[in-house]
């Protein structure tokens, strides 16, 4: 008979479900969670670099500057940086064969490191894309671009324009 290796969660050593990825349990996700918004309620954290990341999170992002992405992605100029956080940053860009306003999602590397991350993260854009709904950003694309992992163009950013 086969012996089934059992999978235990890094951080509290709990036994994990038969062909659950390999990282921290539910419990321990969401104490991680929750430290992360304690720590941001009380201005430290994620938004202060002097402050450690709790064990087994993504370190501080530093998203690329919009001159380091142009060129990168053909048909699209990188206009300016949205905002950023621990999973990635958002950009507003133009798809220039369309002369269209898109935002363009790119993944922290840290985060995009995990083994089991290209294959969450292609499941993930495509069920994002067969969605459509006024009030949930429609994937149009994905893919990795060396070492940015990014989903968009997604829908136009239209409460602005070029």
């Amino acid at each position: 008979m086969a012996e089934t290796r059992r999978q235990t969660c890094p951080q509290c050593g709990a036994e994990l479900p038969a062909g659950a990825p390999e990282q921290p349990c539910p419990a321990c996700l969401m104490k991680l969670g929750l430290e992360s918004w304690a720590a941001g309620k009380a201005g430290a954290g994620a938004l202060d670099p002097t402050v450690p990341s709790p064990a087994g999170s993504p370190g501080r992002f530093e998203p690329p500057a919009v001159d380091q992405l142009q060129g990168l992605i053909p048909n699209l100029e990188i206009l300016e940086l949205i905002g950023s956080g621990g999973m990635g940053a958002v950009y507003k860009a133009r798809q220039t064969h369309l002369d269209r306003i898109v935002a363009l999602k790119i993944i922290n590397p840290d985060v995009a490191g995990d083994p089991g991350f290209a294959e969450r993260f292609a499941r993930e854009a495509k069920v994002l894309a067969r969605l459509n709904h006024p009030h949930i950003v429609t994937v149009h694309d994905f893919g990795q671009v060396g070492p940015v992992c990014r989903t968009g163009p997604d829908a136009p950013a239209q409460d602005s324009q070029p």
